[in-house]
């Protein structure tokens, strides 16, 4: 069996922190937005969102 993946469109402040939710959950988050510097962006925002929840830094790998 596959792990299961969660779609998020738009990765604006909503659209992170339901690819957070998910990711929190173990699962593997593909995030999309038709802003390529939104894009650019969300590694370091999710690292940055991560750390002042104090979760685990592998929930930030998780979203891609």
């Amino acid at each position: 069996m596959c792990d299961p993946e969660i779609a998020i469109v738009g990765a604006g402040l909503i659209g992170r922190a339901w690819a957070y939710v998910f990711a929190r959950g173990g699962l593997t988050v593909r995030a999309w937005d038709p802003d390529t510097a939104t894009l650019d962006r969300l590694p370091a925002e999710m690292a940055a969102m991560v750390a002042e929840a104090g979760g685990d830094p592998a929930i930030a790998r998780r979203i891609r």
